[in-house]
């Protein structure tokens, strides 16, 4: 219960960038390098937005970031990781029981999935304005694949793959639209 006088601090705005090299921000200035290099709070935050940032269990981080550890040695690591990003990102940037980033974090990857699914939607009833602008959103956010260069956990490769996918499929349909209405230009500058 919240004592009588006392206010609840403002949660901090955290933006994780992942579409390219990873950084983070928190209130719109990016972490410091003492902050940075911890290897496993890092690892903890790709590894959740990778998986979707939403009610990812525990477990399927753990065995992520943890593989050698079991039972109780997992429990008390994955603890300890999530205390540590909670303290460079800010309480509310978390979830727990079934991990989730918190409404004061975004993520430019995780941004990218309605824009996409915009897109296909205009696609399929043929709007190209419609199309045109999710497109020019997306266009904005995706500038290089999701966790260029990094390779661990594997979780990254699978989400770098459906991404990198999904995008390219949008904008070959969304060109094949564009061309089909006589917007060739439009569709040139998508296939670019």
């Amino acid at each position: 219960m919240k004592k009588p006088g006392t206010r609840r601090q403002k949660a901090a705005v955290v933006r994780a960038h992942c579409l390219g090299h990873f950084r983070v921000e928190v209130d719109s200035r990016e972490l410091d390098g003492a902050q940075q290099a911890q290897r496993k709070p890092p690892a903890l935050l790709k590894t959740l937005i990778a998986l979707g940032g939403r009610d990812v269990p525990e477990d399927q981080i753990t065995e992520s970031l943890c593989p050698d550890a079991d039972g109780d040695a997992a429990n008390r690591a994955f603890r300890t990781i999530v205390y540590r990003l909670r303290q460079a990102l800010g309480a509310d940037a978390l979830r727990q029981r079934r991990l989730s980033l918190g409404p004061g974090l975004s993520c430019d990857a995780l941004d990218l999935v309605p824009l996409s699914a915009q897109a296909e939607s205009a696609i399929d009833s043929g709007n190209s304005g419609e199309f045109r602008h999710s497109i020019d959103k997306a266009l904005v956010l995706y500038r290089a694949p999701f966790l260029e260069g990094e390779f661990d956990p594997p979780e990254i490769l699978v989400a770098r793959d459906r991404l990198h996918g999904r995008f390219l499929r949008v904008v070959r349909e969304g060109a094949g639209l564009l061309e089909r209405q006589g917007d060739r230009q439009g569709a040139i500058r998508l296939n670019l």
